[in-house]
């Protein structure tokens, strides 16, 4: 067959080589660990929900769900939906964000569909970033701020309403977790003094930019770590984490669960907490595991507590689709700007790089080349929003070399990070221990 490959063409030749040269980076990409184990794990709680209940008493039960109740789940999912987006723009405001309201809102909007999967609560910042030009890293301090705030709110809704059986040992390993946690921060905030970046970050290009991003988040995270700001944010998660829960008492309804409405709150404010404290970037298969021993611990069986729990995770994709396609329909501009904003910007911060390079070679070249050992997280300047945006990427870099005056404030807030991502990591190490503690006694 020699001769019949001689008489193909050679682009249609060129074009199957590309092709097989770009599977096998493809491949090693899906088989690397951070994608592989997720996957398994998500696997493996599927396949544990399919063996703890009867599948085909699941699916009679949700193909029961009672129509009418579909119009008030919707309901309430449309006002979920808006008091998120008003938490979300007012964060914003706080920030002092120039990126019009149009766009804020179609970000949000097309987030909120694309939330289950892994970081996808950060697409918003993407496309911010795509269509205005904000800093990502700026603006994922908001994000964070708002999943901490469902964290925070929803173990407050467990410890006050209960869950059934469980209320003992949650009221006091949430608690005893939370002092924990706030002596721990204590000890960091007081014992944490080292403030140089290490050698080993600096010498690498890739860890330096990440560096700089985090510079950014620390920056954004100062403009709205006020007590007002997050008063009402705050105050506005619990509202719409309330609307949700109500959302799940609806489903009960729909299914004939007896469930009372604390109950149901408690369950949805149980599995969102598990939700978002599990070290998985999806929720797929946490959440719905999470809610069923909810359920059961307030005494519903398994079979009815999977398909309330299926039933509310189909329905909340299916809503939020239906809310996004209907704002990406109204802000078609916007998506038109995300799309193709984003490149012509790119360029541009290219351009000014390169400009900024052939005017300064000499000074463009040490800032890149060298390890900037001198450089800590209290010398970065204090944040100027209108003079960064103007300046190229590089003369950014060399200025953060300059020293300044905030010292104190800068280090204060890097420990505080760090003190919030031991106090997460903490409290999901405590609910795994109290939960284990429980399933072992025997019945």
């Amino acid at each position: 067959m020699g001769w019949v490959e001689g008489l193909r063409p050679a682009r249609w030749v060129a074009h199957e080589q590309r092709g097989r040269s770009s599977v096998k980076p493809f491949l090693k990409k899906l088989l690397r660990p951070s994608v592989v184990i997720p996957v398994l794990f998500t696997a493996g709680i599927v396949a544990a929900l399919l063996a703890l209940t009867d599948i085909r008493q699941v699916i009679a039960l949700m193909a029961s769900f009672q129509r009418l109740y579909l119009l008030y789940f919707l309901l309430l999912m449309v006002a979920y939906e808006v008091v998120r987006a008003v938490q979300w723009a007012y964060l914003l405001h706080a920030q002092r964000s120039k990126t019009p309201l149009r766009t804020q809102i179609f970000a949000f909007s097309v987030s909120e569909v694309t939330k289950a999967l892994p970081i996808g609560n950060y697409v918003q910042n993407y496309l911010l970033q795509e269509a205005e030009g904000e800093d990502f890293g700026r603006t994922s301090a908001v994000t964070t701020l708002i999943i901490f705030i469902e964290v925070g709110v929803s173990l407050l809704g467990v410890v006050i309403l209960g869950d059934g059986s469980w209320t003992t040992w949650l009221r006091i390993v949430i608690p005893i977790g939370a002092l924990l946690f706030a002596g721990i921060a204590w000890l960091l905030l007081h014992l944490h003094s080292r403030h140089d970046a290490p050698a080993w970050v600096t010498r690498h290009k890739s860890l330096r930019t990440a560096l700089e991003e985090f510079h950014r988040f620390r920056d954004g995270a100062r403009d709205i770590l006020h007590p007002r700001t997050l008063a009402v944010a705050s105050a506005l998660g619990a509202l719409y984490l309330t609307i949700a829960a109500f959302a799940l008492y609806i489903v009960t309804l729909g299914l004939n669960i007896p469930v009372p409405v604390t109950g149901a709150l408690s369950a949805y404010y149980f599995s969102l907490a598990i939700g978002l404290i599990f070290p998985l970037p999806v929720d797929i298969g946490i959440l719905e595991i999470s809610m069923l021993g909810a359920f059961v611990a307030l005494g519903v069986s398994r079979n009815a507590a999977l398909g309330a729990s299926l039933v509310n995770r189909i329905l909340s994709i299916l809503a939020s689709l239906i809310i996004a396609l209907v704002a990406v329909a109204f802000l078609w501009p916007e998506l038109r700007k995300a799309l193709h904003g984003g490149r012509q910007k790119r360029q541009q911060r290219r351009t000014d790089k390169l400009q900024s390079r052939s005017v300064q070679p000499g000074k463009a070249h040490s800032a890149e080349t060298q390890a900037p050992a001198v450089r800590t997280e209290h010398a970065r300047p204090a944040p100027q929003r209108v003079r960064d945006r103007a300046l190229p990427a590089t003369v950014k870099t060399v200025a953060a070399a300059t020293p300044t005056s905030t010292h104190s404030r800068d280090g204060t807030t890097a420990s505080a990070g760090v003190v919030a991502g031991v106090a997460v990591i903490g409290l999901a190490l405590a609910l795994t221990i109290g939960r284990r503690a429980v399933t072992r006694r025997p019945r």
